[in-house]
């Protein structure tokens, strides 16, 4: 099965954050990143301006195979604020 593989994007410092991850679609990795930003001492919590979660291809899990056919900005952090 094809997933989408996601990653935060630090708008200040230029660069994509460890982890990856992926999830079934983008809803799920949106409700993923809302959980993480639950924690107030949390980086995205606090900085969440800060923030973009970008979706950076697929992952099929039955043949190993990453592909990145292309790179999407899902949502911005702080547009996750008070959901």
């Amino acid at each position: 099965m094809k997933k989408p593989l996601y990653v935060v994007f630090d708008n200040v410092a230029k660069m994509y954050q460890f982890p990856i991850f992926s999830e079934p679609t983008d809803g799920v990795a949106i409700r993923t990143m809302q959980t993480a930003m639950e924690d107030p001492n949390s980086q995205f919590k606090k900085h969440a301006q800060d923030f973009t979660l970008v979706r950076l291809g697929n992952f099929d899990d039955e043949q190993g195979v990453i592909n990145q056919d292309g790179k999407d900005d899902v949502i911005e952090l702080s547009k996750l604020i008070g959901d």
